[in-house]
Formats: C-alpha cells, structure tokens, sequence
C-alpha cells in the first residue's frame, strides 16, 4: 500500500525482488563486478470471505420548534456484502419507514469515509486522518409512505496525482516511479498491520423536510472492506499461459563444473 497524506505525511509498504549474480572465481583477482537488478512489486490482498448479507436497523421520533413530534422515521439497511473491490459498485438496499412520520424526508445521502492510522517505528509518534471520500445524493421519501431504494455507490475514484504530488512533496528531490503513480490510481486497500490501520466505513443519512429541534436522524455507519481490484486482475492471469514470443523454442542445460 502507498498513502501520501494532506499534510506532508506520506508512509508505505513497499516490497522489492533484488536479483544478484556473482562471479564463480577461486581467484582474488577477478575484476568483474557483480551484477545486480532491483525490482519493486505490488502485492495486492484479495477477497477470500464469503459474501455475507449485513442488516442495520436505526428508528428516531422526529421534532421540530417547541418540542412539536412529528412522529418516528425507521430505516433498514442491507448490505449485499461488507467487503468490495475498488472497482465494484456498493449496493446498498434501505427500506424506509416514514408512515407514522408527518415530515417529508427530502434527501439520502451516502457518505464513504476513510480512517487512516499510521505508527512510526523510530520515533513511535502516531498519525490518524479521517477523510471523506465519497459522496452521493439520493431522493427521499413523502411522508406517510414507505418505499425501499436500492443505492448503488460507485468506488472507483481517480486521485489527481500531479495535484496531489505538488502540494503533499514540494522538496522531494526523488521523482515518483511508474509504480507509485499506479498504485495512486486506486484506493488505498483495507489494511490492519503493526504500524499501519486502514479501514473504511460507510454512512447513510437521511435529511428532513423544515427545522428538526435537536432530533435529527442519526447516521447509520456500516463498517466495509476496499481491496484492490488488480487482486482480480491477477487471478484472472494466474488462469491463464504465459505469453512467449514466436518461434520461442528454449534449451535447457545442465550445470557443468569446469
């Protein structure tokens, strides 16, 4: 995973494949140095839970000035499956309940919110950023009626990475490889190491019509997974041959002693 933070924060784990080839010389005098190749890799966790459906269920009696009850508004919400691929779409199904209700619910929002925790290993300071990061808007629902919506909310976000390079890394000398810039396009995977928490969590809420007296409806928060979708990608050519150039035919030879 690579995260660079709004605020000059930046912390990763990275992985790197070093080869090195060496002479064989019984020799002191070999001139030959060795030869080494260094290559980064990205290892991407895929979704090995069965999709499970999780059900949330929130109720609140409606005011508004002097006290006045309007009635409850209930909501439930099932969530298809807690853990996504960052290029799914989440599905959401909420049956709202405004029967007894006589405020018109003008508005459902979602909201994906990102948590990121972060530990130094030297100096141990700790570092959290909560950041929204989806947004979308929904129709609500006319009082005295009941209705169930199925909201879809698209996770595939593109960061705007020379914007994001030039604010967070104005004195990084090192430019950024192919790699990182890559991995910027997606989200940052759900991850729950030692040093570094990245979770995501999903809110639904409902708005309603005029000035509700200190009684508005809670949001419902919905814990959720993100991984990402090159995972998927893998997979698929872990099925497949391995491309070889035309005409390919190798030759295998024994190691001989000399």
């Amino acid at each position: 995973m690579l995260y660079y933070g709004p605020r000059k924060s930046a912390f990763a784990i990275k992985y790197k494949v070093q080869a090195r080839m060496e002479e064989n010389a019984e020799s002191s005098q070999s001139t030959l140095k060795p030869i080494k190749a260094k290559q980064r890799i990205n290892v991407h966790q895929s979704i090995t839970e069965q999709p499970t459906h999780k059900k949330y269920s929130v109720e609140k009696n409606i005011k508004t000035f002097f006290f006045v009850r309007q009635g409850p508004t209930k909501v439930d919400i099932d969530l298809e499956k807690e853990s996504w691929y960052s290029n799914d779409m989440a599905i959401l199904n909420c049956t709202i309940d405004n029967t007894r209700c006589d405020k018109d619910i003008k508005g459902i929002k979602v909201k994906i919110r990102r948590i990121v925790q972060g530990t130094s290993m030297t100096t141990s300071k700790k570092y959290e950023d909560n950041t929204l990061i989806l947004a979308h808007e929904f129709p609500g629902v006319r009082h005295h009626r009941k209705d169930t919506k199925r909201i879809e909310v698209d996770l595939r976000i593109f960061a705007d990475v020379e914007r994001r390079v030039k604010k967070v890394h104005k004195k990084k000398k090192k430019p950024f490889s192919e790699l990182d810039i890559e991995i910027q396009q997606e989200m940052v995977a759900t991850t729950q190491t030692t040093l570094i928490k990245v979770s995501y969590v999903a809110e639904v809420h409902l708005y309603h019509s005029g000035a509700t007296w200190k009684s508005k409806f809670p949001p419902t928060e919905l814990p959720i997974k993100i991984f990402s979708a090159k995972s998927v990608e893998a997979l698929k050519a872990k099925d497949r041959a391995p491309e070889v150039p035309a005409g390919w035919q190798p030759k295998v030879y024994k190691n001989l002693a000399v």
